[in-house]
């Protein structure tokens, strides 16, 4: 016979106001749901030992409760029969989930209140669904399947209870095939099972309740042992924890004594060099007070000397100011000295080409009487031999090197008195980079104090070499030999 299954999905959090299930009148072993039952549409993890009913009820009646078997993929099922199915219409059900089949005790969770549609069948079968021998005989048949869960232990018992049960659905199956062929006889037979099964059925289930005690006490000292051994385990761990642990506080305490005794020692060692160090920082800090003092006192002489060094700045500017002053004054007395002593001569000659032109003589190349010795002449004509001018020297400001500049002539040695005329258009430039000179033999070196940014010229540079060796003879007397 074809058999139809499917997932039937249902919610304890939340009431379901349409119909989930449709079903037809009669029909027997043939529709099958899975039941996946939520929480606020998570799925309840089931653990197996549950018990869960399936409850109809129609105009305020309860006339079927189910069970639903848990299968081998640990899903409960529900398998609708010709009984649960007896009703036409719309059927309110309901599912409770109970903790375990002791339903008195133990935690009960009911879903809200659903629909099945039942479709009314063509055909009647009143007279065999709506019997109470029907009803009664499915009830016995539920409960005698659920025998040999209880009766392991007793083989004897398993043997004779599962003949008799195969035998009532054998003949139930009978009386179902043949339902409308019975009679006043067989249903007197239906009775009797159902009054042996009943009967057998409560010895069984004294024997069961006992067993069943039997089993829990069995639990309990197992459960006992169990925790006993446990608790044995326990503490011998906790003993072993126990002596780790002393033997830690141990090595911790040997190891704090150690930790103090260096710390006391390094506390020493650090007492003894705070002492010295305090020590140093006194003395440090005396002779950081006399040098303090002595700070005071360099102050205050710096700062007077500061005042007298201002002073002296102060007068050498001034000094300094003369001094270009009157070294413009003198360059200009010398300038104008040599230019009248250049008039002067130019005029002697003058004189003296006009006394020998009135004398009568024309030729200069021809010697003519002097009043001069001989040797009078030659000291003259030495000393203008050792006196020698350079003139018009412009010097350019890009040619300056470290502000020095250099003017090599072999008339120049490093006895020669040097004076240095500047043009009248560079004194200015001249006095302001403050320029000075050196010399050596060939060469006269002239350094300026401040970077020359223009030409400066030189209108005469004098050189006098009247320190140069002469030679002299001794006499005895003042005369000439």
């Amino acid at each position: 016979m074809a058999v139809t299954c499917e997932d039937f999905v249902i919610d304890i959090a939340h009431k379901q106001s349409f119909r989930y299930l449709q079903a037809k009148q009669y029909d027997h072993n043939s529709r099958k749901r899975r039941l996946i039952i939520t929480d606020s549409n998570q799925p309840i993890p089931y653990k197996g030992t549950e018990y869960i009913v399936f409850s109809m009820y129609l105009n305020g009646e309860n006339y079927s409760n189910t069970s639903c078997p848990f299968e081998a993929d640990g899903y409960p099922y529900l398998t609708f029969t010709e009984s649960m199915l007896s009703r036409a219409g719309d059927v309110d059900c309901e599912i409770r989930i109970y903790d375990n089949r002791d339903q008195d005790h133990d935690t009960v969770i009911t879903t809200f209140t659903f629909r099945i549609t039942i479709s009314k069948t063509l055909l009647n079968h009143d007279r065999l669904v709506k019997s109470s021998e029907v009803e009664f005989l499915n009830n016995l048949i539920l409960q005698a399947l659920g025998i040999p869960d209880l009766v392991q232990e007793s083989q004897a018992n398993l043997a004779q209870i599962h003949s008799m049960i195969v035998q009532v659905n054998q003949d139930i199956t009978s009386y179902q095939t043949e339902y409308s062929a019975l009679s006043a006889e067989a249903k007197e037979l239906i009775t009797d099972v159902s009054d042996f099964l009943t009967t057998a059925q409560a010895g069984e289930t004294v024997r069961m309740e006992n067993e069943t005690a039997r089993i829990e006490a069995e639990r309990l000292r197992q459960l006992a042992e169990t925790n006993r051994i446990s608790q044995a385990e326990s503490f011998a761990a906790a003993e072993a924890v126990r002596v780790r642990q002393e033997q830690e506080r141990q090595t911790d305490t040997a190891a704090a004594v150690s930790n103090a005794e260096t710390a006391t020692q390094a506390a020493l060692e650090q007492t003894a060099a705070m002492t010295n160090l305090e020590e140093t920082w006194t003395q440090n800090e005396a002779l950081r007070q006399a040098n303090e003092g002595e700070r005071i006192a360099n102050e205050d002489l710096r700062e007077d000397l500061h005042g007298a060094m201002q002073e002296l700045e102060a007068a050498a500017s001034s000094n300094e100011t003369l001094r270009q002053q009157q070294e413009a004054k003198r360059q200009a007395n010398t300038s104008a000295a040599i230019s009248n002593a250049e008039e002067a001569t130019a005029a002697a000659w003058d004189a003296v080409q006009n006394v020998q032109h009135a004398i009568g003589i024309d030729d200069l190349t021809e010697s003519f009487t002097s009043t001069w010795s001989s040797k009078q002449i030659a000291s003259k004509a030495q000393e203008w031999a050792l006196r020698k001018s350079i003139r018009n020297i412009t010097i350019p400001a890009d040619l300056w090197v470290n502000n020095m500049v250099y003017l090599r002539s072999e008339s120049i040695n490093e006895d020669s008195v040097i004076d240095i005329y500047y043009d009248p258009e560079s004194l200015d430039l001249a006095a302001e980079c403050d320029l000075r000179y050196t010399q050596g033999n060939g060469y006269l070196c002239i350094k300026a104090v401040y970077s020359p940014y223009q030409p400066i010229t030189i209108e005469t540079i004098l050189i006098e070499n009247y320190r140069s060796p002469v030679e002299g003879a001794l006499s005895p007397t003042r005369e000439e030999e």
